[in-house]
């Protein structure tokens, strides 16, 4: 990628902060235009089928070490991506945005995208239904 952008074959790409800093991207190019529509998100799961033969005690386990794990990381990330957007910067490169009318121009359009897509693919709507539920489960607490 990186002589690809020294040398015009390319003049831009999609990628996140953390990453652009991690490879020292600052070395080839100076700006960011963050259009804040994405966020990396990690996740840990099991088979469920499997997950259903353990027993009880096995089952809790699982669940408790996940919740660990994710309330370690969680900070860890946020904290990251601060961390990134100040190397960049401190590096010589500028972040930009879209102005307000724009980005939610964008908003609108990738909402629409993803509700054509939703609706072309039955079981990838399912499991979006099922993870909204448990967001909106999980900001009701």
């Amino acid at each position: 990628m990186i002589p690809q952008l020294q040398s015009g074959g390319l003049d831009g790409m999609l990628v996140g902060v953390p990453i652009l800093t991690a490879f020292k991207y600052y070395d080839v190019g100076k700006y960011i235009l963050d259009l804040h529509f994405a966020e990396v998100v990690s996740v840990t799961l099991v088979n469920e089928d499997w997950f259903q033969m353990q027993s009880e005690d096995t089952k809790a386990a699982i669940i408790a070490a996940g919740r660990a794990a994710e309330e370690a990381v969680y900070p860890w990330g946020i904290e990251n991506v601060g961390r990134s957007y100040a190397t960049w910067t401190e590096n010589g490169g500028v972040i930009t945005q879209l102005p307000a009318e724009e980005q939610a121009q964008m908003e609108e359009g990738f909402a629409e995208l993803a509700s054509e897509l939703l609706e072309s693919q039955p079981e990838v709507k399912a499991e979006y239904e099922k993870l909204e539920e448990l967001v909106k489960a999980s900001k009701a607490q």
